[in-house]
């Protein structure tokens, strides 16, 4: 009850979430505790109310340092005592804060993970009392969480050093392999671990393949006439484009990214919180922290590089609890910018080689020595040396740090800035540089004095971004700019940007740097980048998808509202079983692209990645096909009547399917599977449905059906048969049986867009032909099966059924469960009351996985058991057929 009090009196709510109150209990029993719990879960009133409690204050270490301020703020305001601490301060005002929390002015004490660096720092925490720390964002101490950063792993030493009692690591996305890392890494102690909540009924997880996004873009923002929509672009360039676009067509659309000046990010972000813009297009940057309970809609552009960040990103949406879009916009061509994003974030060893003598050269240390002062490492003059791009210099820099190699300096020392060039220079480069370059500048010259014209003078960098709304990043770029342009001379003293050297120049492989891990980690990216691709091109319900990939125990039945669910919906009535024609003429012979894909792939034995396919399918005459005499393969150029666009959206296809895969890595081949394998050989395409030969009656009759089909919906949208389905394809369906859905789409030469529109129609006069005729049935079920069958269809009650078998009820129970399952139709008009089975329908509906002995409960005792019993197999083989048609 007094829990329940705090939670209302503080955060307004009048219970706690499913969850919330256990883990709340196991930080009051001071026990470690991990909390997977999505975005938007309620993850922070885990440890805030707890905090409240306990004697002492709790710290909270996060990356977020742009939202400690809002974080803090919001806490201030509902009476809880908390404060942050983190570069965006100045000196003195860290120093007054430090003075409170000593004095225990606190309750919550936010942190960023690079603060713990500083041993002041951890000196200063021995000398308070604190009740645990929580770890914002835990994903980032595991090397195969989506979003490492180096700083966390210096966490857990921190948190041994001050000798916390108890530790909450707090994450929105980990596998379970990200959790075990995380409950590793932090030296945890027989943890608490809860995992909740990944289910989230009101979304709906679409994805959409097309080369016009921003026309489906405009489409859903104007459809969207109430809430607001979130846009997330790969690059900050599309961001700028689609956000423009979307102006351009009378919409609110707001642009965030975090090349945008601090102001004008704050400006974007609140007019988007605030209700005056309903849409914003976003970089990742964007996001986090936020809680805007009305968003409608999150799209994504392009593909991201892991699950955990699409399913986080994606969970912004309807957190107010109503029904909300997911949308995964994608092509062919969007995998290649994350596998740039992984290339940059994970460089060769040749390029952290050239990167490693690029800095040491330019800081002039020799082999074997090791400076004592630090030095400033301008990341684009570096690049320059190396010839490198500038963000692969970022991540070397990075992996050194993260190997101690060196570390980052966070000391407040005032830096020195002195102008080697006459004021009209100044001037000149003042108009003719960007913007950023410019604000930066315009900073720099109304903070020093004229003197610094003709001597050095000090500029206090941290003072300068804080009272000028710049990112300090932009500043130190900007003074390389400038140093390297021969107009300033610049010593960074202290300043954070600037680098120690911890070890001595050496050779590469004498570097403490585990060479293997980064390959493995690098491996593992592309794999993440395969799940990623996988889940926009599955046929399998999308909510499934991601629930399996968490290993959730939500795992069951389907969504009904994903792409992949909805992509047979009915869009019309038709009856087509009294329709006649007449025959249909077939051609007898025709090339499959698919086929030959997979025979060529075969042939290249995974040598290849997927250019040299296509060109090898084409009968290109390129350099590496001579190189390795390729044009003398019994496949080449076997598909050159195709364009090479063709080819490679059908290994798309094959890819998605499972009859190709492809290896991870900078450079990726084309393998075929074993279902590839299956595929060739197999004399017609394999499904799960009951397959038959090609008997003529049989084989005639559900060609004129399907036949029927085809010309009705022809006719009723004034187009040719042959354009909305081929003959070869419908002669291929009459062959293999196809049931459901994703089985027709199997099929070649079937589009998607028939698959989305008509495909359940033609499957549902397969299953009905499948179970009139009895097809691949009635040789598996036993004699008495079928001859209790035959009596139910006959109109025979069940009691009669009883005496002339001499079977009991049960047993007769069981032969029609049998049959059921096995396909067979059978009438259940005499069998059981419609009355009672509507009720037990209903009943199972809303509880799917209700043992028989629950449902007696619910429904009483005057039924008999064994007529329950049938009833039941009715209902549930109902519910089965109804998600097949899905």
């Amino acid at each position: 009850m007094e829990l329940e009090n705090l939670l209302n009196k503080y955060f307004g709510h009048t219970r706690f979430r499913n969850g919330q109150q256990e883990i709340v209990e196991s930080i009051l029993n001071q026990r470690d505790a991990l909390v997977v719990m999505p975005t938007g879960g309620g993850k922070s009133v885990c440890f805030q109310l707890p905090a409240l409690l306990l004697p002492g204050a709790a710290i909270v270490i996060s990356p977020l340092i742009a939202l400690m301020k809002d974080q803090v703020d919001s806490l201030t305001k509902i009476g809880i005592p908390a404060t942050y601490i983190n570069s965006s301060l100045p000196y003195h005002e860290i120093q007054n804060r430090m003075d409170k929390i000593m004095s225990g002015a606190y309750k919550l004490i936010y942190i960023a993970p690079e603060r713990l660096a500083k041993k002041s720092f951890i000196n200063f925490l021995l000398g308070i009392g604190l009740s645990f720390a929580a770890v914002d964002e835990a994903h980032c101490i595991s090397e195969w969480g989506h979003d490492f950063r180096p700083a966390y792993l210096q966490i857990p030493d921190a948190l041994q050093s001050i000798k916390i009692n108890s530790v909450i690591a707090l994450t929105a996305t980990a596998t379970p392999e990200v959790s075990e890392d995380i409950i590793r890494s932090l030296k945890m102690l027989r943890p608490n671990r809860f995992i909740r909540g990944f289910d989230r009924p009101n979304l709906s997880y679409l994805s959409v393949e097309t080369d016009s996004k921003i026309e489906k873009i405009i489409d859903l923002c104007k459809e969207t006439k109430e809430g607001s929509t979130i846009v997330y672009c790969g690059s900050r360039k599309k961001a700028e484009l689609f956000a423009g676009d979307l102006r351009a067509c009378k919409l609110r659309a707001e642009t965030y990214h975090a090349g945008l000046k601090v102001m004008v990010r704050k400006i974007a972000q609140d007019n988007f919180i605030n209700g005056k813009s309903n849409i914003i297009v976003a970089t990742n940057a964007f996001g986090m922290g936020i809680d805007k309970p009305d968003v409608r809609n999150v799209v994504h552009t392009d593909l991201t590089q892991s699950l955990e960040a699409y399913y986080q990103e994606a969970g912004r949406a309807g957190r107010d609890g109503l029904e909300a879009k997911c949308t995964m916009l994608y092509n062919s061509g969007d995998r290649k910018l994350q596998e740039y994003f992984i290339r940059t974030s994970h460089p060769s060893l040749e390029q952290i080689e050239l990167a490693y003598n690029a800095i040491f050269d330019y800081c002039e240390i020799n082999d074997g020595a090791k400076p004592l002062d630090s030095h400033n490492i301008p990341i684009y003059q570096i690049a320059a040396k190396a010839s490198l791009p500038a963000n692969i210099i970022s991540s070397v820099i990075g992996i050194f740090e993260r190997f101690g190699l060196m570390k980052k300096n966070f000391g407040k020392q005032t830096a020195q800035i002195h102008f080697t060039t006459t004021k009209g220079r100044i001037r000149e480069y003042y108009n003719n540089t960007n913007d950023k370059r410019r604000q930066a500048l315009d900073a720099i010259l109304r903070s020093v004095s004229s003197d610094a014209f003709s001597k050095p003078d000090d500029i206090n960098i941290s003072n300068l971004a804080y009272k000028h709304g710049i990112d300090e990043k932009d500043i130190f770029d900007s003074l390389e700019a400038m140093q390297f342009a021969h107009l300033i001379n610049y010593d960074p003293g202290g300043q954070s940007g600037g680098h120690t050297f911890l070890l001595e120049r050496m050779p590469l492989n004498r570097l403490p740097i585990d060479f293997e891990a980064m390959e493995k980690r690098k491996i593992m990216a592309y794999k993440k980048l395969d799940v990623v691709e996988r889940y926009a091109r599955t046929k399998e319900c999308k909510r499934n998808y991601i629930l399996k990939y968490f290993r959730s125990d939500e795992v069951g039945g389907r969504c009904g509202r994903c792409s992949s669910c909805t992509a047979g919906i009915r869009v019309q009535s038709i009856k087509v079983q009294s329709i006649k024609v007449q025959s249909i003429k077939y051609p007898s012979k025709s090339k499959f692209l698919e086929a030959q894909i997979l025979s060529a792939a075969t042939e290249l034995n995974g040598r290849f990645g997927i250019s040299l396919l296509t060109d090898y399918l084409k009968g290109s005459s390129t350099k590496k096909i001579k190189s390795y005499k390729l044009s003398k393969g019994k496949f080449y150029g076997i598909a050159k009547e195709f364009s090479k666009v063709e080819i490679k959206k059908s290994v798309d296809t094959a890819l998605s399917k499972g009859y190709l895969f492809r290896s991870s890595g900078l450079y990726p081949i084309i393998r075929i599977s074993k279902e590839g394998k299956q595929r060739i050989n197999a004399p017609a395409i394999a499904t799960a449905a009951p397959s038959h030969s090609a008997d003529s009656d049989v084989y005639s009759e559900l060609l004129i059906r399907l036949g029927d089909l085809r010309r009705v919906i022809s006719d009723r949208n004034g187009i040719k048969p042959g354009s909305l389905i081929g003959n070869e394809p419908l002669r291929q369906m009459a062959l293999t049986l196809p049931a459901t859905v994703s089985q027709l789409a199997s099929i070649d030469a079937v589009s998607t867009q028939f698959v989305n529109d008509y495909a359940d129609l033609f499957a549902e006069v397969i299953r009905s032909f499948i179970a009139e005729e009895n097809i691949g049935v009635k040789a598996k079920l036993s004699k008495l099966t079928l001859e209790i069958v035959s009596k139910a269809n006959r109109n025979e009650t069940i009691e009669s059924i009883s005496r002339s078998l001499s079977l009991s009820k049960y047993a007769i129970a069981g032969h029609i469960r049998s049959a059921l399952n096995s396909g067979i139709k059978i009438d259940r008009n005499t069998l059981i009351d419609d009355d009672v089975y509507c009720y037990v329908r209903n009943y199972i509906v809303d509880n799917p996985y209700a043992p028989l002995r629950e449902i007696r409960q619910h429904i009483g005792s005057n039924i008999d058991m064994a007529d329950l019993l049938i009833c039941t197999c009715f209902v549930r083989n109902e519910i089965k057929r109804r998600n097949l048609r899905n």
